[in-house]
């Protein structure tokens, strides 16, 4: 019984250690992310006057919302509501796999699509 527990713990530990190892990873993916989006959307949205609202306040704002999240889907969550602090209907996260599904011909073996993808290199969220 006492063996059992021990395990647990073992096992509980382990598993903490690989989610902080792949956290410090995925955030650094997360941040470059939401500073594509900001940038991009300062740069290109069809407003110039981002809808009247000061872009630079709401990415101080929102990066520390996104600093605090505790994983890859809650960091969508936040530059989602980021952007949809802008009025349009049309903006979207749209997900790497999402991506690295549509590069892929239906005959072609997804491990040989990224060699000839044509994308530029982004990153994935």
């Amino acid at each position: 019984m006492i063996t059992m527990i021990v395990m647990r713990w073992i096992a509980r530990i382990s598993i903490a250690v690989l989610t902080v190892v792949l956290t410090a990873g995925q955030q650094k993916t997360d941040l470059e992310s939401f500073e594509l989006i900001w940038s991009t959307l300062r740069s290109e949205y069809w407003d110039a006057s981002m809808a009247k609202l000061d872009w630079q306040a709401i990415h101080e704002q929102y990066l520390h919302e996104l600093k605090a999240a505790k994983d890859t889907d809650e960091a969508r969550a936040v530059m989602s509501r980021m952007m949809h602090r802008l009025p349009s209907s049309h903006l979207a996260i749209i997900p790497g796999w999402a991506y690295d599904r549509a590069d892929t011909p239906v005959s072609t073996p997804a491990s040989t699509s990224a060699a000839t993808s044509t994308r530029p290199a982004v990153p994935r969220c």
